[in-house]
């Protein structure tokens, strides 16, 4: 199922080195620009990418030992809405290029 392979690559990019990890997956099947086809306007999609964007450079800043960084819970909650979003939006996408892909009028699933 797309959302797997969504959630999948978020994960691997969660080697978190970066959102780029993701716009490669996206553009193996043809996605150009991921982040503008899972969002309607330029706010959106600018919002949904720094949000991401500032999981995984606060992620690796604590992993790496930063002391002076640290997630709040509401920092949290606003990670997980942003990947939550991502993926749910991203998983339409993916699975509407698949389908087009296929040849099919129906869904891979």
């Amino acid at each position: 199922c797309p959302l797997a392979a969504t959630r999948s690559a978020l994960s691997r990019s969660a080697g978190w080195s970066s959102t780029k990890n993701l716009r490669r997956f996206y553009r193996q099947f043809g996605i150009d620009s991921v982040f503008h086809s899972v969002t309607r306007t330029p706010r959106t999609h600018g919002r949904l990418y720094l949000d991401l964007e500032e999981l995984v450079e606060k992620r690796n800043k604590i992993a790496h030992g930063h002391a002076q960084i640290e997630a709040l819970s509401t920092d949290v909650t606003r990670y997980v809405d942003a990947v939550v979003r991502f993926t749910n939006s991203a998983d339409f996408v993916l699975g509407r290029t698949l389908k087009r892909l296929a040849g099919s009028s129906q869904g891979p699933w």
